[in-house]
C-alpha cells in the first residue's frame, strides 16, 4: 500500500498514456510522449513523478518486473472504451492503491459542514496529526484533493472548500472491473465479503444502482455468488 500520492494526476493523462502503449515494449519508449500528454504540468520534474504515479499503479502493479509492458486488463479495456468509461476505474485503483486517498475519503462526511462544503484545512491538519507534521504529507493531501477534482469525484467550492459531488451511476461491467480490483489490489483475497464492503473507498459511486446486477450478473462467469442466511460473499 503507498502512502503518498504526491502529485495531481488526471484522468486523460492515464487514458492517453494507457491507450498509446503497446506490450511487450520498454517502459522508457513512452517517457517522452508523455510529456507531451501531460502538457499542463511543468517541469521535468513534475511530469516524471505523474509518470511514475502512473505507471506505477497502471501497469506495474500488473507484474513482476519493470523490463517489459505485460498485458493487464486496464490497458486492454482502455484500447477500446471511451475515456469516460474508464474515468471511474482509474479513480477506484488510485483509491486502492493510496494509503492517503483511503484515509482522506472518509472524513469528507465526519467535516462536513451545514453548507454541505468541507473545508480543506481541517482536513490538512487531521491528516498532519496522523502522519506527522512533514511536507509531503501536506503535499499529498493537496494532489489529492486536486485529483479527486479532476476526476470529478469532488468540486472546488473556493481554495478554502471543496464539495463532495453526486455519486456517479455506473454500469455492471464497471462494477465488475471496480470489484476485482477491490478484491485484488485493496483486500489482496479472492474473496469479498459483500455485508463489510468498504462503502467509504467507493464514495464517489452510486452503490445503489447496477451494483447488485452486476453482481448476479456476473455470478458464474466472473465469480462465483454465495448468498445464504450466515453469508453474502463473492469468489473471484
Amino acid at each position: 500500500m503507498l502512502i503518498g500520492l504526491d502529485r495531481p494526476v488526471r484522468p486523460e493523462w492515464v487514458y492517453e498514456l494507457l491507450k498509446m502503449v503497446e506490450i511487450g515494449t520498454a517502459p522508457a519508449r513512452y517517457y517522452l510522449p508523455f510529456e507531451t500528454i501531460a502538457a499542463q504540468l511543468t517541469g521535468k520534474e513534475a511530469k516524471r513523478k505523474v509518470r511514475t504515479i502512473i505507471f506505477r499503479s497502471f501497469i506495474y502493479s500488473f507484474q513482476d518486473d519493470n523490463k517489459f509492458i505485460l498485458p493487464n486488463p486496464l490497458i486492454e479495456l482502455t484500447q477500446t472504451r471511451e475515456a469516460e468509461f474508464m474515468r471511474p476505474v482509474f479513480l477506484a485503483k488510485l483509491i486502492f492503491d493510496y494509503q492517503i486517498c483511503q484515509r482522506i475519503v472518509p472524513k469528507f462526511q465526519l467535516y462536513k459542514n451545514r453548507n454541505h462544503e468541507i473545508p480543506l484545512q481541517l482536513i490538512s491538519k487531521k491528516m498532519v496529526s496522523e502522519y506527522g507534521d512533514r511536507d509531503v504529507v501536506k503535499r499529498s493531501v493537496r494532489s489529492t484533493i486536486r485529483t479527486l477534482s479532476y476526476f470529478k469525484a469532488v468540486r472546488m467550492a473556493d481554495n478554502t472548500a471543496i464539495i463532495q459531488n453526486a455519486p456517479a451511476v455506473i454500469c455492471p461491467e464497471q462494477w465488475k472491473i471496480i470489484l476485482k480490483l477491490y478484491a485484488g489490489f485493496y483486500l489482496k483475497s479472492h474473496i469479498i465479503d459483500l455485508d463489510s464492503i468498504n462503502r467509504d473507498l467507493l464514495f464517489f459511486l452510486s452503490i445503489e444502482d447496477n451494483f447488485h446486477d452486476a453482481v448476479r450478473e456476473y455470478h458464474g462467469k466472473d465469480w462465483e455468488f454465495i448468498r445464504d442466511p450466515s453469508r453474502n460473499l463473492l469468489f473471484i
